[in-house]
């Protein structure tokens, strides 16, 4: 007996954000594109157990995507204590970054165009196109203890789309920048969780 729940299930994938070592990360990716492409032809995944030939599932979608989530993982968080100070910025450069993180935290792990970092920030492409010229100077006056820039840029090219710069950012940086921005909307300052 199937229920509606049962069909449903199989017929859309839902997606939850996974911590994996990055020595492990291109199994595991290369290893969920393989029963995504299976899961796609035939609308569930194959037996337990079952053996999957990665090789002949690395269809360009799914190197893409994998190329994605590569690209996401290289993105090391920054200290909640910079994100702060970022937040509170009066620098319009700063100011341009926080309204970017605050669009790309909405959307976690999924990379968008320039274009809609700008419309949804309520920015010009152009004004969002000038914060990146001019980011790795401040980041490196102001936050010399950041690790790169705060979100994770990347080419359309690698990820099979339009020639513009896509931008995303990982939970555990959203989940800072959240703790930022609540800390901020409270009057307090954001403190480090402990481990």
């Amino acid at each position: 007996m199937t229920t509606d729940r049962t069909v449903n299930e199989s017929a859309t994938t839902s997606w939850i954000p996974l911590l994996v070592p990055a020595q492990d990360y291109l199994e595991l990716a290369g290893l969920v594109a393989a029963r995504q492409s299976v899961r796609g032809a035939a609308g569930q995944l194959p037996a337990v157990g079952a053996t999957v030939d990665l090789a002949s599932a690395a269809t360009p979608s799914s190197r893409f995507e994998a190329a994605a989530a590569e690209e996401l993982a290289k993105l090391r968080p920054w200290d909640i204590r910079d994100l702060g100070r970022l937040a509170s910025s009066d620098v319009v450069t700063a100011q341009r970054w926080a309204r970017a993180l605050d669009v790309c935290c909405a959307h976690v792990g999924a990379f968008l165009s320039t274009e809609q970092v700008a419309q949804e920030s309520g920015m010009t492409v152009n004004e969002w196109r000038d914060a990146p010229r001019k980011m790795t100077r401040h980041v490196d006056r102001h936050y010399p203890n950041a690790p790169q820039w705060p979100l994770c840029a990347v080419s359309g090219r690698t990820l099979g789309r339009d020639d513009q710069v896509y931008w995303a950012t990982n939970a555990e940086q959203a989940a800072r920048w959240a703790q930022v921005r609540g800390a901020r909307l409270s009057g307090s300052s954001p403190e480090v969780a402990a481990p």
